[in-house]
């Protein structure tokens, strides 16, 4: 069992207090869940960590809050308190047209064009807006993926929890 797994066995117990079941697009998967668990209802393979980020937001985090996000966007590392103070926007190897074909996959929708690149709005959970932002390689810098979240988003995921959806948002850039 790997540390993801322990993680989200341990944290499971926590639905019990969920009445019914909820369906939910996460990244670019059909989920249910209920008071038992997390159930994948698509085929696509998906990091058990997705199972973690969906208990948190249905037992603690957005889907109780009566409060809307901002749709201002900061990075992860704002939310940080100081913790990170590099850039958390690797370089990636995904041309445009496969940042386009993956960013519609997950949900996303064209909000502009920006010099070099595109800026996608998605909704990682209903109340977790993401801006992505794709950033074209050229003959000085590789391609760039800047994520970021709405200026309010830990009223609805603890900043722990934001950095695991941040990771497994990057990864699905991981070509």
């Amino acid at each position: 069992m790997t540390n993801a797994e322990k993680v989200y066995e341990q944290i499971r117990p926590w639905l019990s207090e969920l009445d019914g079941s909820r369906d939910v697009d996460f990244l670019g998967r059909s989920w249910r869940v209920t008071g038992e668990g997390v159930r994948q209802l698509s085929g696509k393979t998906a990091h058990v960590n997705c199972k973690s980020v969906l208990v948190w937001y249905f037992t603690f985090g957005g889907a109780l809050s009566q409060a809307e996000p901002s749709f201002e966007f900061a990075s992860l590392q704002s939310f940080s308190h100081g913790i990170f103070r590099g850039g958390l926007s690797p370089a990636i190897t995904v041309t445009l047209s496969e940042f386009r074909d993956i960013a519609s996959r997950l949900g996303a929708s064209l909000l502009r064009q920006v010099r070099y690149g595109e800026a996608w709005l998605m909704f990682a959970l209903p109340k977790i807006p993401v801006l992505l932002t794709y950033t074209e390689a050229d003959d000085e810098f590789p391609a760039l993926l800047d994520i970021k979240f709405s200026s309010n988003a830990t009223d609805f995921l603890p900043f722990e929890t934001l950095a695991v959806l941040h990771g497994l948002i990057n990864s699905e850039f991981v070509v």
